[in-house]
């Protein structure tokens, strides 16, 4: 199977369930920033606002991935902590319901230009 090019392809590959998820979580993006541009980059969908790669989602086989969330604010950053894996990874485990105020919270923090002035933007999401 090629390697999806698109964002519908990768959603598409996946089960319903899974698919809903990274559906929803894409539209959240969308709403927050309409003028974001859609890209793979890295196998992964990649949410680029004003000409920088800033959100990634993917799914695995036990979670679906939102990266890179730098130190968010202190009352995101205490609700995000069970959710928190690597340095910059947060991680939403399929084995539970998904907190959708939580991850709109996210998108609303990784949307603003706070959110954003991290890493180097080119550099791997995951590191």
């Amino acid at each position: 199977m090629a390697a999806p090019t698109t964002i519908d392809e990768y959603i598409t590959g996946y089960p319903v369930e899974v698919r809903s998820i990274l559906e929803r979580i894409r539209a959240l993006i969308r709403r927050a920033e309409p003028n974001v541009v859609e890209q793979i980059k890295y196998g992964m969908p990649a949410m680029v606002i004003e000409g920088r790669h800033t959100i990634y989602f993917a799914a695995w086989k036990r979670h679906v991935g939102v990266y890179p969330v730098h130190k968010a604010p202190s009352a995101l950053e205490r609700d995000l902590e069970e959710y928190r894996s690597d340095k910059d990874t947060v991680k939403f485990p399929f084995k539970k319901p998904v907190d959708w105020e939580l991850v709109e919270r996210l998108i609303g923090f990784l949307t603003t230009s706070d959110a954003y002035a991290g890493p180097d933007p080119e550099g791997d999401p995951q590191a």
